[in-house]
């Protein structure tokens, strides 16, 4: 793989499918994901619910939404990765009945996910 101790360039990188890169040269990069539940990568967009006084972040880099109680460092996936239809996330809301609604800019889609009660 690619940018390992200082070889090859990061000029140009284009995103694969697979969440890889490729450079100008063919060169593939491949760069540490941060994808357990306390981590995100590249959160996008975030909504929090006053009445639960829980924050909802779509992690678009790991193509879910996690939800964290306040005071948490443990996030939940609520929509996405495990449950699938989610790429890239970059916004998410509430509705008055809990439905969430999530904005998937690499499918260039709004998807509405049921209410998610504990």
């Amino acid at each position: 793989m690619g940018g390992a101790f200082g070889r090859g360039s990061a000029a140009n990188l284009h995103r694969l499918p697979d969440r890889r890169f490729v450079d100008q040269s063919g060169q593939i990069w491949c760069f540490r994901r941060f994808d357990s539940c306390e981590q995100l990568s590249e959160p996008r967009g975030i909504w929090h619910d006053v009445a639960e006084n829980t924050f909802y972040v779509a992690d678009a880099g790991n193509g879910r939404v996690q939800r964290f109680k306040f005071g948490s460092r443990i996030g939940e996936t609520v929509a996405g990765r495990l449950h699938g239809c989610l790429e890239t996330p970059v916004a998410v809301a509430m509705a008055k009945d809990g439905a969430l609604f999530v904005s998937d800019s690499a499918l260039d889609r709004v998807l509405r996910f049921p209410p998610v009660f504990d």
